[in-house]
């Protein structure tokens, strides 16, 4: 009985385990053109930017004209809706190329004084070579260096008009939405060039994906 115990023990001992399943991450695969393609997307799936990209200008330009200067919306106690969410009033424009130079201004001089003022540098993600992109980080001193000249010469010396801003609001809107539209473009085509480092969010498969 011993001796059938212990030969029966030493079997199950000598038994090989069994494999353990392979877990599979469902955060990214590659396929066999080595392209990262997500299990798990935000922005409601890999085609959810395609809608997000027209519907959040949508939102910003109907918050401008459901309240604005020539009219307001209303919701209690009676509900008004504004006659500038039916036709554009005429005492607000949609476009215009002096919105658009303040625009490329404003986003030039950020750009150059971005590169002139100091500040830490930090290393960013890891890219498909391996190497990093070494950023500088001092949009807190730009902050504050727009904001107190804003200050200064628009209430001190009364040299800046910043009402100018909201009588062209709607104008500016459209020169910031064309502006990041074709910038994005830009990008969305220079990531084609052969040579291109993209990160793995960048290069999930699916265009709007990519784009976004």
């Amino acid at each position: 009985m011993v001796t059938t115990r212990r030969s029966a023990a030493a079997e199950n001992n000598e038994q090989p385990s069994l494999p353990k399943p392979a877990v599979e991450s469902h955060s990214k695969k590659q396929d066999n053109q080595g392209h990262d393609h997500h299990d798990e997307y935000e922005f409601f799936g890999p085609h959810g930017p395609a809608l997000l990209i027209f519907v959040l200008p949508a939102v910003v330009y109907g918050l401008f004209l459901a309240c604005n200067q020539a009219d307001c919306l209303s919701v209690w106690p009676t509900l008004h809706i504004p006659s500038s969410l039916k036709a554009l009033p005429e005492s607000l424009t949609l476009f215009s190329w002096e919105a658009m130079l303040v625009f490329g201004g404003w986003f030039g001089g950020l750009a150059l004084l971005h590169l002139i003022l100091p500040g830490k540098r930090v290393q960013g993600a890891p890219l498909p070579n391996g190497s990093r992109l070494t950023y500088k980080l001092n949009a807190f001193l730009l902050l504050v260096l727009t904001y107190g000249a804003a200050l200064y010469f628009g209430f001190v010396t009364k040299q800046l008009n910043l009402s100018w801003l909201h009588a062209h609001g709607l104008e500016l809107l459209t020169a910031s939405v064309l502006f990041s539209t074709a910038l994005s473009i830009g990008l969305y085509v220079a990531s084609f060039r052969e040579g291109a480092l993209l990160s793995g969010h960048g290069s999930s498969g699916y265009p709007w994906d990519d784009f976004w």
